[in-house]
């Protein structure tokens, strides 16, 4: 009687489940920083959005007569109360941070803390519609809220202005 084997050994199974493993772990290790990247690329992409959000709340709140801010100003936009009063458009609960518009001599400089609970992007300053990258550190941890603790200037949070701390 002749047997018909047609099927795969244990050893040329295990070989098989050995070699895709390896071609994950390959696979994982590439990916892992291109992800990373890419969300650091997000999160700068975000603080040039949100320092476009404060200069157009900087110019808009000013028209207001009940706001605190006004031309010569040094002014923190906390990033949830530019979401809440929809000067920013961001999806996620976890962004935090803040801008700061420094008026110098007839100047207004930006800086931006941004954090996605991942990374934080900090004392970021914005020139044109870039940001110096010399000027920033990358962290992992959360983006103040505060303006990096200034105080004395008007501070927008929660759902108004107001001036000091």
């Amino acid at each position: 009687m002749k047997l018909n084997n047609k099927g795969f050994t244990l050893v040329e199974l295990l070989a098989v489940i050995v070699i895709l493993a390896v071609v994950m772990l390959i696979g994982v290790t590439a990916v892992g920083p291109l992800m990373a990247n890419a969300r650091k690329k997000a999160l700068a992409s975000d603080a040039i959005s949100a320092i476009t959000a404060a200069k157009t709340a900087f110019q808009a709140e000013q028209f207001s007569n009940t706001s605190p801010i006004k031309a010569n100003t040094t002014t923190c936009f906390d990033i949830k109360w530019l979401i809440s009063k929809g000067y920013f458009e961001k999806n996620s609960s976890d962004t935090v941070g803040s801008v700061k518009v420094i008026y110098n001599n007839g100047m207004y400089e930006y800086k931006v803390w941004i954090s996605d609970k991942t990374y934080k992007y900090i004392d970021a300053k914005a020139n044109g519609d870039s940001l110096d990258k010399d000027a920033a550190e990358w962290g992992n941890a959360d983006a103040p809220a505060n303006c990096g603790g200034v105080s004395g200037i008007v501070h927008c949070t929660g759902t108004s202005c107001t001036v000091g701390r």
